[in-house]
């Protein structure tokens, strides 16, 4: 399960036994959400600006 936070823009990866994560590892924050499956890829992560929006 992939997680990114909204307040660092940080993206991390969570074993599913561990289930969803109670903040973000980078800051603190409990602000984040549960990337969907077409926002992940094989062999890497897709790259975001500091606003969000995907970058090419």
């Amino acid at each position: 399960m992939y997680f990114k936070c909204n307040n660092c823009g940080y993206e991390w990866k969570s074993r599913k036994k561990f289930g969803e994560p109670g903040k973000c590892p980078k800051c603190n924050s409990t602000n984040f959400y549960h990337l969907a499956d077409d926002e992940v890829f094989i062999g890497g992560r897709k790259k975001y600006d500091r606003f969000g929006n995907l970058v090419s």
